[in-house]
């Protein structure tokens, strides 16, 4: 049915040029594009609200996830930051008391000072909120920056590199007094996704379809890789949206592309691809929109699928990649999925 193929190009083309959609008619793209995998999930289910409101009036794209403790999760879906616990499948909004523009983005937590950065897109800032509860942050500082898409922090909370869509800019500070400041900046393209990782920052450039590595201490680019393409197995990029670091050791980083439909996890020493999973599709057995994935111990992935409004946990055993739980905000999402839009041969 091809009818569904162009259903998943309408989402691949979003955000993308005349240009880049030309690139791709649905004859060319590969088969193992469209092959159904079992991202179906061993256990649907829905998030039960833990507060007056129903978990379907807040839970929406999930644009952002970020560790709190536990099973709980930080979860950014531009209107709202919420904490899901993917244990209990329990949701709720986090309250806050910031008076300005909120459209929050990335995300990152300081574990140590249980302080949030918040990447707030259109506020133009990073916004600090301090964590003592699970269900409120209290306002600390705004740090003004571009049109913030992502934010990352140090460990001992002394340095932070935010990534900036619409100026275009990778951004780095000192914070390790009360007012952050800035000691340098690049401008290689619509940056999004961020990560640091000792004295390397890492960061998504989605018009050039690119992962770069900056050197921490100077702003010096060491390292590009990246091109438009569908390729498994090789560093290509249609939307890379985020990037986090995995492993024991940290040794891998997890590259989310949110038109590709694909993770992609990269040697941090080689940057080269060790592996991948998912594809877009319009039907529950595809990734639709995986803006953001992070690694969540040794074989398991947590994914935000954006245009499926769900958290995916997905397990991988060996060559094998399979969903373990998909979490909805409706209880009869899953069937109404299975029954009106699953893709068929």
């Amino acid at each position: 049915m091809r009818s569904k193929k162009w259903l998943g190009l309408v989402f691949l083309c979003l955000g993308m040029s005349d240009g880049q959609c030309a690139q791709t008619p649905p004859d060319v793209i590969p088969e193992t594009h469209w092959k159904e995998l079992s991202f179906w999930g061993e256990e649907r289910t829905a998030f039960t609200s833990l507060e007056s409101a129903p978990a379907t009036e807040f839970f929406h794209n999930p644009v952002g996830i970020e560790p709190m403790e536990g099973s709980a999760y930080f979860v950014s879906n531009y209107v709202d930051v919420l904490l899901a616990n993917v244990a209990s499948n329990t949701v709720n909004r986090m309250t806050h008391d910031y008076a300005g523009t909120f459209n929050p983005t990335g995300l990152c937590f300081h574990k140590a000072t249980r302080q949030l950065y918040v990447a707030n897109y259109t506020g133009r800032n990073v916004l600090v909120f301090d964590v003592q509860t699970s269900d409120h942050m209290s306002f600390v500082k705004a740090i003004s920056t571009g049109y913030a898409a992502g934010v990352a922090v140090t460990p001992d909370g002394s340095r932070m590199a935010v990534a900036t869509y619409s100026d275009q800019l990778l951004q780095f500070f000192d914070n390790s007094g009360p007012d952050p400041v800035e000691l340098w900046r690049l401008k290689p393209g619509q940056m999004h996704g961020v990560c640091i990782m000792d004295d390397t920052v890492y960061a998504t450039c989605l018009n050039k379809q690119q992962l770069i590595e900056v050197d921490a201490n100077t702003g010096e680019i060491r390292r590009k890789i990246g091109e438009f393409g569908w390729t498994k197995g090789k560093p290509q990029f249609v939307w890379p949206t985020y990037v986090t670091p995995y492993g024991i050791n940290n040794e891998f980083l997890v590259v989310s592309d949110g038109l590709k439909g694909e993770i992609l996890v990269l040697d941090r020493l080689t940057l080269e691809v060790n592996y991948t999973f998912g594809s877009m599709g319009p039907s529950h057995e595809f990734l639709m929109m995986p803006y953001c994935g992070i690694g969540i111990n040794e074989n398991e992935f947590l994914i935000g699928c954006v245009v499926q409004n769900r958290l995916v946990v997905v397990r991988r055993d060996g060559e094998t990649f399979s969903t373990v739980k998909s979490i909805s905000a409706k209880p009869n999402e899953w069937d109404y999925l299975r029954e009106n839009v699953a893709y068929k041969d």
